[in-house]
Formats: C-alpha cells, structure tokens, sequence
C-alpha cells in the first residue's frame, strides 16, 4: 500500500466515525426504534381473566344462600285437664239463644287425651236434637260416644271413624226430642295437634 491509499483509508474511517458520534444520529436512531417499537406490537385483551370478587360492590360476587323461614307449629289446646286415665274438657260450653234454631258451638275446638274426653254440659245450654263432632285439624280418631241426659238416660252411639279433611264430621241423632244434655264422654285419640270440636242443634 502506497502513501495516498492509506491516507485516503484514514480519512474514509475518521469521516464514518464522526458521522456515527455527530447527535443528529443518535436521535434519529432513538426515534426510529421507539416508534417502530410502539407501533409494531398490540397487546391481546381477549383472552384476559376477569378478577376475583374482592368485595360487596364486585359484579362478579355470588349471590346469597336462599334463607327459608322456620314452619310454624300450631300450639296445643290449653282447655283439656289430663288425668291419669281420662282427660277433662275445661274450656266455656256455649247456649242456644232464646229462639235460635241454628247451630251452636258447645265447645272449643279441643283434643282427646288419655283415650277419652269428658264435658260437662249441664241444661242451661238448652234443649238439642242433634250433636255433631267437627274435626277443626289434623286427624282424630272416634271410638264411640256416650250422652247423658238430664233424666239420668245414656244413649251410646259407636263409630270407629276418623274425623279429619276426608270425613270432617259425625252425627249424633239424640234420642226423643229437645233432650237437655248433663255430659257427653267422647272415647278415642287425637293426633299431633289435632283438634276437633262439638256442636248441637
């Protein structure tokens, strides 16, 4: 290599290496590849998972459990005295009303304790041709029933029936006309909270 070559040579090499440091360069490189970086990749929502529920105001919380009030259980008669081999009705005995021909409630719905149920009517409830057991809940189950008028006479009737939404009723057809009731004894078994009571006419 002769003399001008390599002077040539070092003056190529000093022009590049200025070229390179000058600060025009250097931001025109710093432009061009943070733009191309900027432009030349997009972020993919798609497939994003949604956040778990931190809180009450999160619209992906579960919602609630379902809350299903307790059944009431209807509560017993407190109108039956229980003894060791019958049970006692202890509730008001209704009255027919001077000139009254409908029916009239002698009690209050009631339940049979015991294996059987004694009421003490009396003849100021006035003068019946009729009683009927209306089965007011559940199932009671009737064996027989015995009446004792006023005169000391008994009439016995036996049903061995059930009262309860299918036969809610049983008939009495009291012996003689306008009879005066001292009690009525009715034989059987209520079940749980079942009530049933006696009505005349």
């Amino acid at each position: 290599m002769n003399i001008k070559a390599l002077i040539t040579s070092i003056v190529v090499l000093a022009s590049s290496s200025a070229a390179m440091a000058a600060p025009g360069f250097q931001a025109s490189a710093s432009v061009d590849a943070d733009a191309s970086w900027r432009t030349g990749w997009t972020r993919d929502h798609r497939h994003d998972v949604a956040p778990a529920p931190q809180d009450a105001r999160n619209p992906y919380r579960a919602p609630e459990p379902t809350r299903i009030a307790p059944i009431a259980v209807p509560a017993d008669p407190t109108n039956v005295r229980i003894g060791p081999k019958a049970s006692t009705y202890s509730g008001p005995i209704g009255q027919a009303r001077r000139g009254w021909s409908g029916m009239v409630a002698l009690t209050e719905p009631t339940r049979i304790e015991a294996g059987s149920e004694y009421f003490a009517i009396g003849p100021q409830a006035g003068r019946f041709d009729t009683l009927r057991l209306v089965g007011v809940r559940g199932a009671s189950h009737i064996i027989k029933v015995a009446v004792q008028f006023q005169n000391g006479k008994t009439q016995l009737v036996t049903f061995d029936r059930t009262l309860d939404a299918r036969s809610p009723s049983l008939s009495i057809d009291l012996e003689g006309t306008r009879r005066q009731i001292l009690r009525v004894i009715v034989y059987g078994t209520s079940g749980p909270h079942a009530t049933y009571q006696i009505l005349a006419t």
